[in-house]
């Protein structure tokens, strides 16, 4: 590898990982690299090949060939459908949805097949966001693919495996998961930013939801966005198993000097862990977005909080 980062090599290693949580974290991880290492161009590429490291983005099982490769479908042309595809998915059919959405895919493109769960994602935010903020990743996952186009198929299926997890099919005997958005009272995204402060939860998990709709609302229809902005409110307020998932920044939290400062601090941090390099990237985005010198010395604090070990 040279002294720059390869953004192909990263790729690679997000792609080929495969997903053992609800949440696949490593095409994240690559999207919140290449941002934060344009962000900051005195942090050298060694400084994020370690982050990298200590994320633990390494030593994750991987797919050695395309699963897709040794599975076929019956039916001239079936697999390609929209329909057909999203239906083995929604039945939690693999490895049979692995060759209907590369099928799927090679037809409609991946950004295509990635917004026809755009509605979904909106009203199935999941837990802690992860619904939806992975969602946004695969959505930005595209245009890095159109640089390099050999990964699009292993970029396929872990978005075929988030799909199974995510957005599965209706209950038999329960409601539907997915229902059209119901008519919500206007929210602010100062309201958002306010309450996310105050409550970030694990990891900034709260954070992380406010700054993938802050890059990604004008995908959204108008009741779409309202559904996500009440379901991110709600998640700071709500109950939860773990106490981690309640964590509060400490009342009079230290805040670092500079945003170089918290980034280097967080992506080094003591609690090593994906959300490392994540959280940095969404602290940054919302730094840009919300220019209050109260708020930006809060999410300097935050940064720096979750970067120390338990």
């Amino acid at each position: 590898m040279t002294d720059d980062l390869d953004e192909g090599e990263l790729l690679e290693s997000a792609v080929s990982q495969l997903t053992t949580l609800t949440a696949p974290h490593a095409p994240k991880a690559v999207l919140s690299v290449l941002r934060l290492a344009a962000r900051f161009p005195n942090l050298s590429a060694e400084h994020w090949r370690e982050a990298w490291r200590l994320a633990g983005l390494d030593g994750g099982p991987r797919a050695v060939g395309l699963f897709s490769e040794t599975v076929g479908l019956p039916g001239s042309g079936a697999p390609a459908t929209p329909e057909r595809a999203a239906g083995l998915a929604a039945q939690g059919h693999l490895p049979l949805a692995y060759p209907a959405f590369q099928a799927w895919v090679a037809e409609a493109g991946f950004e295509a097949v990635v917004l026809h769960y755009r509605g979904r994602a909106a009203r199935e935010a999941g837990y802690l966001g992860h619904g939806f903020t992975v969602w946004c990743s695969f959505l930005e996952l595209a245009a890095l693919l159109e640089r390099n186009q050999a990964f699009v198929p292993w970029a396929t299926e872990r978005f075929c495996e988030f799909v199974v997890r995510a957005f599965p099919a209706d209950p038999p005997d329960g409601p539907p998961k997915s229902s059209p958005p119901t008519a919500l009272p206007e929210i602010t995204r100062e309201e958002l930013m306010s309450a996310a402060l105050s409550r970030p939860g694990y990891f900034g998990h709260a954070l992380l939801s406010l700054a993938a709709l802050v890059r990604h609302g004008e995908r959204f229809e108008r009741e779409e966005w309202r559904a996500l902005a009440w379901a991110q409110l709600a998640a700071t307020a709500r109950l939860y198993p773990d106490a981690e998932d309640h964590e509060r920044l400490p009342v009079g939290a230290k805040a670092p000097a500079s945003m170089e400062e918290m980034v280097v601090a967080l992506s080094l941090g003591e609690r090593n862990d994906v959300h490392n390099l994540t959280l940095a990237d969404a602290l940054c985005t919302l730094w840009h977005h919300f220019p209050s010198p109260d708020t930006r010395s809060r999410l300097l604090a935050i940064g720096l909080h979750f970067s120390r070990g338990r």
